[in-house]
């Protein structure tokens, strides 16, 4: 796409703004009278030549407009995409307990509450928790569910989530809300009953028309016992992995029932993310939450620091520099094909520069003059543009893997794209044309 709008480009303001020019220079006076003032056939190819450019010219800055145009709204698009978290002030950073005296069983649990409570404690935090996979983060898990009272799904039909493990305060932390119920709260521990809470999405599409509170779902194998977890809250959706894609059913989990983080030696239970909001610059917090980790066991790693918002700049930057870039070359080769339209356009009326003059000595009046002149413009742009409209669609559906919130052939970026490119035909005739008006008909005479 890069390599199309750059040799579109090119061709649009260089090859078409010179041509005109190159063909002048090789003609002399007495061609150029011929043209003018006799209308020889020599003179009519050159002229029907001239019109083709001018068309081109239009045709191609047509697609090209259309392509920036696009880009702009997807951009616009791309800004205004909601998280459903609050990402400013918020500090992340890798727990890992591995090779610690904190992974044996027994012990996680204790130095999971004690480090979030010293955390919470530090001046200038408002919230803390943890989480086992931070959205945006790179890594997610999907896990098929059952919904109790419903009888087992198919091997493969089962509906599936997204499965996430929390801590008490994490909603608050990454000012997430909470739209029904409660937070995952202290007491949700392993001896007690399993709870979740679920995000809109898991909630409208498992129980459509129906409160999901109280109801109860499952993630364990169907071949033993199935622990259910009752629904206790339903927070709002929030962007998960992929920036651009809606979120997926999610379930939050305790952490604290969870005994995968608790208990297991496997590599990917031996980590959590903590998750810090402050009121003031997150990153000044990194060395008084270092100090915290280490009075409570040096042996524990902390890796992967950064701020919520740098997550979702880097989360954004390949789309967001794309379309950036995509934008700003439209506009730039925009530019050159305004110029070149002009260019051409203006060199073809001011040839008739001689013609005019003698209409005006047999009495033609001014504003016929530039009607005509204007209105013969404008029949070649318009003929450009109808190619440029056909040749942007079959470009535009091209475009159409890197288009966000707004379709190839959306009306309103073609509407705007003709009409700019309208107006700038009507000026680039009317400004010739109305100086054409001002030759003196004598002087015309007298170059017979």
């Amino acid at each position: 796409m890069l390599a199309f709008l750059l040799v579109t480009a090119v061709l649009a303001g260089v090859v078409f703004g010179l041509a005109p020019a190159l063909q002048g220079s090789v003609r002399d006076a007495a061609d150029a009278l011929k043209e003018n003032g006799r209308g020889s056939t020599d003179g009519r190819r050159r002229s029907r030549l001239r019109d083709l450019l001018v068309a081109s010219e239009f045709a191609l800055a047509v697609v090209l407009l259309v392509g920036a145009g696009l880009m702009i709204r997807s951009f616009a698009g791309l800004q205004a995409i909601d998280a459903g978290f609050d990402p400013r002030g918020v500090l992340t950073m890798i727990v890992s307990v591995a090779g610690s005296g904190q992974a044996e069983p027994g012990r996680r649990r204790v130095f999971y509450d004690e480090l979030v409570q010293r955390v919470q404690a530090l001046p200038g935090v408002t919230a803390a928790s943890m989480i086992n996979h931070l959205p945006l983060a790179g890594d997610i898990w999907v896990w098929p569910f059952a919904v109790q009272g419903r009888p087992p799904a198919r091997p493969g039909e089962s509906p599936n989530a997204v499965y996430r493990a929390v801590m008490p305060g994490y909603f608050r932390t990454m000012g997430i809300a909470l739209e029904r119920g409660r937070d995952i709260a202290a007491s949700d521990t392993l001896e007690a009953p399993g709870v979740v809470i679920v995000n809109d999405a898991l909630a409208a599409r498992t129980w459509p028309g129906e409160d999901a509170i109280g109801k109860q779902i499952s993630f364990d194998n169907a071949a033993g016992a199935r622990r259910w977890l009752t629904v206790v809250g339903v927070a709002r959706n929030a962007r998960q992995e992929e920036w651009t894609r809606p979120p997926d059913p999610e379930a939050y989990l305790a952490v604290m029932q969870t005994r995968d983080y608790l208990e297991s030696a496997q590599p990917h239970s031996s980590y959590l993310t903590l998750v810090v909001r402050t009121g003031g610059d997150p990153a000044g917090l990194v060395p008084e939450i270092r100090g915290v980790v280490r009075s409570l066991d040096a042996g524990v790693v902390l890796a992967e620091t950064q701020t919520m918002e740098d997550a979702v700049a880097g989360a954004t930057a390949q789309p967001r520099f794309y379309l950036l870039l995509l934008g700003t070359f439209g506009a730039v080769a925009l530019f050159l094909a305004a110029a070149g339209i002009y260019g051409v356009m203006s060199y073809a009326v001011s040839r008739r520069a001689h013609e005019i003059g003698v209409r005006l000595s047999l009495g033609a009046q001014r504003g016929d003059v530039v009607r005509m002149i204007v209105g013969q413009g404008m029949r070649v742009a318009g003929a450009g543009a109808a190619v440029g409209v056909i040749g942007a669609l079959a470009t535009s559906r091209a475009m159409s893997t890197i288009l966000y919130g707004v379709g190839p052939a959306d009306p309103a970026t073609f509407a705007v794209a003709l009409i700019v490119l309208g107006g700038v035909a009507l000026a680039a005739c009317f400004v010739p044309a109305q100086r054409a008006t001002q030759i003196n008909p004598i002087d015309t005479l007298r170059s017979e």
